[in-house]
């Protein structure tokens, strides 16, 4: 018994003296803090002397930090148990704050201590000025042009920048105290501006701006042509083009003493910016002139005169006054003497072709054309035709042209024949192609010979189709067409070869 209670003793006194050095162990071990003797430090805006914070700490090393937003105007650095803190001067007229923060070199329950650094605004006056605030530039080979730039106060710095699309006529160079701007040529009629922007370095100062006008291009005025040349038919019109650039303008007739008036056989016409030029006929055996004077608004641009010439006519054969359309004609004749077989000279064929409106016949008893109205005769140059046993002979398709042959020149296949006047036939009998006009059985003197054009054949079976497509020789058209039978006369027999002895 005795040995159970000595042995129960000696456990209670070795858990007494367990927890007696745990106790020890937190009331022995050494507190740790951090501390600074300021919160706040305020500087002058310039000259402003360094300034001490006493750091005190117990049982931890330190080490501090500037913000990184004061980087550039606020220093720190550690004497022994002090933090020196010292500011930039401060040029620009708005305060600027940052901080210096002091924390334990090891992480743990100890806090870091955060100092306020304040730095006063300068009094000192600030301001940006350019002379002058607009440049005016010409459209085209402009001389660059200086602008002075001022600044007031120190530090003060600016930088120059040109402000949208405008970079893409503008250039700047920059200089002491000055910017150079230069522009490109323009191209365009009207004018255009732009905006060079000086931004200076300290955000409470205010931009200027230069604005910069390019005048369109200069006043011009200019035509295609000196002169219009147009044939006695004047068949066609033709324009005076015009340039013209920041100027209006205007036209009118003159004569050929130059007095502006209207001219009878000439018509003028604007057409956007062209001037329409057309001519009458001229069936008089004298060229005659005019002119087309154009003349702009701007000053200093001089008026310019277009010559209008129009020929002679050569020996006018047509009467008519104006274009003339048949309409679907009534008959069609035609004349053919086959080529002899045995006749290798000849290569080609000719028809003697006659058309005739409602109203005129043809009597072949008495071998012409009677009745009122109007008759075509052409003569149609085709492949050669010879005689045939089974007496068919037929126009070939295709389209026939009028075509003036030159001397020497014989016809060819495909050709109508050149309107001329017969010594004895004519208008009865003429020569070429020709309309004319029957009153009462007799002609009258409307006619017109077709110097140019073509006809049409096509057919199918016994039934013609032609189409005529014409002009005179004062450039009236003249057309129609017939579809139906042709009355054929086929002149001569054939023949056998003849025998030399």
């Amino acid at each position: 018994m005795k040995k159970y209670i000595y042995s129960l003793l000696i456990a209670a006194a070795a858990w007494a003296g367990s927890a007696c050095e745990r106790s020890g162990n937190e009331t022995t071990g050494q507190a740790k803090s951090l501390d600074v003797e300021t919160t706040e430090l305020t500087f002058d805006a310039k000259g402003a002397a360094p300034r001490e914070i006493a750091v005190t700490a117990e049982n931890l090393t330190w080490e501090f930090r500037v913000a990184e937003s004061a980087a550039e105007w606020l220093h720190a650095e550690r004497d022994g148990e002090k933090l020196i803190v010292r500011v930039d001067d401060n040029s620009s007229p708005t305060e600027r704050r940052g901080s210096v923060t002091i924390a334990p070199s090891e992480a743990g329950p100890v806090k870091s201590r955060t100092v306020t650094v304040v730095q006063l605004a300068s009094d000192e006056k600030y301001s940006l000025s350019v002379n002058p605030e607009r440049l005016d530039f010409a459209g085209t080979d402009a001389e660059p042009q200086v602008v002075k730039v001022v600044t007031e106060g120190t530090g003060l710095t600016w930088h120059s920048e040109v402000e949208g699309d405008a970079k893409e006529w503008i250039s700047v160079e920059e200089g002491d105290g000055t910017v150079t701007v230069s522009v490109k040529d323009t191209s365009l009629e009207g004018p255009r501006s732009g905006n060079i922007l000086i931004v200076p370095s300290l955000d409470n100062v205010a931009e200027k701006v230069i604005r910069v006008e390019q005048a369109g291009l200069p006043p011009m005025f200019a035509v295609d042509t000196e002169s219009i040349e147009f044939d006695y038919r004047a068949k066609y019109y033709t324009n005076i083009n015009v340039t013209a650039v920041n100027t209006e303008w205007t036209f009118h007739e003159a004569n050929e003493a130059g007095d502006a008036t209207e001219i009878s056989w000439l018509k003028t016409n604007a057409a956007g910016d062209a001037v329409r030029v057309e001519a009458e006929v001229n069936a008089t055996e004298e060229e005659r002139v005019a002119y087309v004077v154009l003349t702009p608004a701007a000053e200093g641009l001089e008026p310019v005169k277009v010559a209008v010439r129009q020929t002679a006519a050569d020996e006018i054969l047509s009467t008519l006054t104006g274009d003339l359309d048949l309409g679907e004609l009534a008959g069609a004749r035609a004349t053919l003497m086959p080529k002899q077989t045995w006749d290798k000279v000849s290569t080609f064929s000719e028809w003697n072709l006659y058309l005739w409106e409602e109203g005129v016949s043809y009597k072949a008893n008495r071998g012409a054309f009677v009745g009122t109205g109007a008759r075509l005769a052409i003569t149609l140059v085709s492949e050669r035709i010879n005689f045939n046993d089974d007496n068919a002979y037929y126009i070939p398709d295709g389209t026939y042209t009028v075509t003036a042959l030159a001397e020497g020149e014989t016809s060819a296949p495909g050709q109508l024949r050149y309107p001329a006047v017969s010594n004895t036939g004519h208008p009865k009998l003429p020569i070429g192609a020709w309309y004319t006009k029957l009153e009462n059985d007799a002609y009258t003197k409307e006619q017109a010979p077709l110097v140019t054009g073509t006809l049409t054949v096509t057919r199918s079976g016994e039934e013609y189709t032609f189409v005529l497509d014409f002009e005179d020789d004062l450039g009236y058209a003249v057309t129609g067409s017939y579809t139906g039978s042709l009355d054929l006369q086929v002149v001569g027999t054939a023949r056998p070869e003849p025998t030399v002895e």
